[in-house]
């Protein structure tokens, strides 16, 4: 029996075929096994995003809640004057009437500015004052009253300022205003010198 040789040339290259398309073979399933991981990664993070959108959403809706807020209004009357402190200065204010052969001498300001705010239907301002001995006479007046809106109430005429409470302004509607007060201070020659220290209290009350 006849055995066929084959060169030693061939049965190398031969191996050398077949390792060479085992590791192409190789090459190529690794990188189609690469690029599957790749797309299965891009897809189960688009799964992913598209679940947890899903999710956010639903969550969303289901945290809608009420919440009741009520706003309470109670009466309010405010008021406020300025400055702090006038003088009426006899002879020497710039408004001092002093007149040779009358008794009695006069002085007038008009810088306190009176302010208020109310939310009730009808009010009034009071004036009062407490002064340890009274020399002399102390009057006031409003002048310049504004209000905003509605009417802007019904002025008392000029009077004198006393221990007890005395209407200023009447029939004054919801609204914020403000007017001056002119003052007015009386004194008479034969009265001597001295102060009177008036410490006035205004008050904004219901009418």
């Amino acid at each position: 029996m006849e055995t066929t040789k084959i060169p030693i040339e061939n049965g190398i290259f031969g191996l050398y075929l077949i390792a060479r398309n085992a590791i192409f073979s190789t090459t190529i399933t690794r990188a189609k096994m690469i690029s599957f991981l790749k797309k299965r990664t891009i897809y189960s993070t688009a799964i992913t995003l598209f679940i947890t959108f899903l999710l956010l959403s639903t969550l969303c809706r289901a945290q809608s809640r009420n919440h009741i807020v009520t706003v309470i209004v109670d009466p309010v009357s405010v008021i406020a004057v300025a400055p702090v402190a006038v003088n009426l200065n006899i002879p020497d204010g710039p408004t001092a009437v002093v007149i040779a052969g009358q008794d009695e001498m006069r002085v007038t300001d008009q810088s306190s500015v009176l302010r208020w705010g109310t939310n009730e239907d009808q009010g009034k301002v009071t004036i009062s004052t407490n002064p340890a001995s009274r020399l002399f006479r102390l009057q006031v007046v409003v002048n310049n009253i504004v209000a905003n809106p509605g009417t802007a109430g019904q002025v008392v005429a000029q009077f004198d300022i006393t221990d007890t409470d005395h209407d200023l302004i009447t029939n004054v509607a919801r609204s914020s205003g403000h007017c001056s007060l002119l003052f007015t201070g009386i004194a008479l020659a034969s009265a001597g010198i001295g102060n009177d220290s008036h410490t006035l209290t205004l008050t904004m009350v219901a009418q």
